[in-house]
This record gives structure tokens, C-alpha cells and sequence, in this order.
């Protein structure tokens, strides 16, 4: 077998949950997606916002808050990757990844609410290391797609190229 199969190939990662022996399979687009949804419904509308404000203001004042209401509004259909990030290391990210992960092997074994109780009562050790399952099984995690061979092996280093440099020369003279 060759490094780096078990992504390649899209596999899980045996652990126990919750007493139960399961195989966490990895996120997908789907999930990120799923995610992604979760989190902008979570925004609030920015003119709603801008409605509870506007009462006592001159037009002037009015007209600028609104236009950055549409503004925000019109930048607010989708997450940047680093909020994204922010949320999937917050419990309630976690607990949203294993939940849709779980869902997908064993349908209607836990819910949400049961994955949240699970993982409220962890250590941050144990969350730790949940999370790092999770981002091992979906290609998250250090090693990412890095794995397997070194297209690069062949080529020098920095440090092969000075110790080139820094050998006599040989050769005829």
C-alpha cells in the first residue's frame, strides 16, 4: 500500500464515540457546505439591523447606514475561510462535523443534540483529540494532502547545493 491511500481513497478513522466502536468518515463538500448554510442563517439581516436605528437621525446619517447595510448585506452570502476555520475549532463546530460525519455511517443513531451532550462533557484534551480525528479523517489536518511520495526527493536542497559549493573543485587539470 502506498502512503497516503487512506485519503486518497476517502477513509475513516475507527475511534470510539460515545462506547460504540465507529469509523468517522470524512467531511465533505456536501458538509462544508451544510455548514456553511448553518452559519449564515446564524447572521443576523443587516437591515434589520439598521431599522431598530434609524428612528432620530437626519437623512444624511440614514442614507449612509443604509447603504452599508446593502453593502454588508450583498458581502454576506458566503463565509471566508478563516471564520469558517474559527468555527469548526468552536465546540459548536465540532459537534456540527461529527454529527453530519456520524449521520452519513449511522443514520438516526445520534443526534444533535446527543453529539453536543457527548462532547459537553469533555476535557479540552479529549475535544483535542477528537478534532484532530475529525481533521485526520477529512484531509484537515498537518499533513493535509502532503502525504505520500516526494516528487521533489530527487531534486537538491539548500543544503546539498552549499555543501556543492563549498567542496574543491576536482577534475583535470
Amino acid at each position: 500500500m502506498s502512503d497516503g491511500l487512506a485519503r486518497a481513497a476517502g477513509g475513516g478513522v475507527p475511534i470510539e464515540f460515545d462506547g460504540v466502536m465507529v469509523v468517522l468518515p470524512p467531511m465533505t463538500l456536501r458538509d462544508l457546505a451544510t455548514i456553511e448554510q448553518y452559519m449564515l442563517s446564524q447572521r443576523p439581516n443587516p437591515l434589520e439591523v439598521v431599522k431598530e436605528h434609524l428612528d432620530g437621525m437626519d437623512s444624511e446619517a440614514k442614507k449612509q447606514l443604509l447603504e452599508m447595510a446593502y453593502r454588508d448585506l450583498k458581502n454576506s452570502t458566503t463565509i471566508n475561510p478563516e471564520d469558517m476555520m474559527v468555527f469548526l475549532c468552536r465546540l459548536e463546530g465540532i459537534v456540527m462535523c461529527y454529527w453530519l460525519c456520524l449521520e452519513k455511517s449511522y443514520p438516526g443513531r445520534w443526534t444533535h443534540d446527543r453529539v453536543r451532550e457527548i462532547f459537553m462533557d469533555m476535557t479540552d484534551e479529549q475535544l483535542g483529540y477528537y478534532m484532530r480525528v475529525r481533521d485526520q479523517a477529512s484531509g484537515m489536518d498537518d499533513l493535509g494532502n502532503s502525504t505520500g511520495q516526494d516528487t521533489d526527493a530527487a531534486k537538491p536542497s539548500l543544503a546539498s547545493l552549499n555543501d556543492i559549493a563549498a567542496a574543491p573543485a576536482s577534475g583535470g587539470e
